[in-house]
């Protein structure tokens, strides 16, 4: 019902990362929603990326209380970006480089990308590993990238297939045992 993150048929995928400190916008003719509800909305009735944007746009949401999280949205098309809350607004972080993204536990509008790799060194891996691949990665390179950005916390790593339904999934960090589904 609530999920963490996910994807759905269209080959829409939405994956959230825990941060330092989220402040959403409080629009009064909006309803309020609690932060893995977003995630729920978007899989239910988003193909797109920009279909996803017009959804979080017609909610607040409340993170009083809850671990603040940012949302890493990319769809079959190669389209993506980051939502962070910040200062009360919605900020929309758009790939420096056309068709990848990476997303860590940082918050990435407080800083210039430049100073992004420094900021984590779990982002640092990924960002150079993509970048040196211009984005593209074998399933086994890709899943080899999730290992070496996991940490003790990780409790799974999935890779989304999207534009075929596919994904590989790995609990507790045992990436020796990788469990393959499709969606249909």
């Amino acid at each position: 019902h609530i999920p963490f993150d996910g994807m759905n048929e269209a080959g829409l995928a939405v994956g959230m990362n825990a941060i330092s400190h989220a402040e959403a916008m409080l629009d009064p003719d909006n309803p309020t929603i609690d932060t893995l509800a977003p995630i729920r909305l978007i899989l239910d009735q988003a193909a797109t990326v920009e279909e996803a944007l017009l959804i979080l746009r017609n909610y607040n949401i409340n993170f009083e209380g809850q671990t603040p999280i940012h949302y890493l949205i990319a769809d079959a098309s190669g389209e993506s970006v980051i939502i962070e809350y910040i200062n009360n607004e919605m900020r929309i972080l758009k790939p420096e480089n056309p068709g990848w993204q990476v997303s860590t536990n940082f918050l990435l509008s407080e800083r210039s990308p430049e100073q992004w790799p420094l900021a984590c060194s779990r982002y640092r891996h990924a960002a150079e590993t993509l970048g040196g691949n211009d984005g593209r990665l074998d399933a086994d390179a890709a899943m080899s990238l999730l290992e070496g950005v996991s940490q003790g916390s990780t409790r799974w790593s999935i890779l989304y297939h999207m534009q075929s339904g596919k994904f590989d999934l790995v609990m507790g960090r045992d990436y020796a045992d990788i469990l393959h589904f499709e969606l249909r």
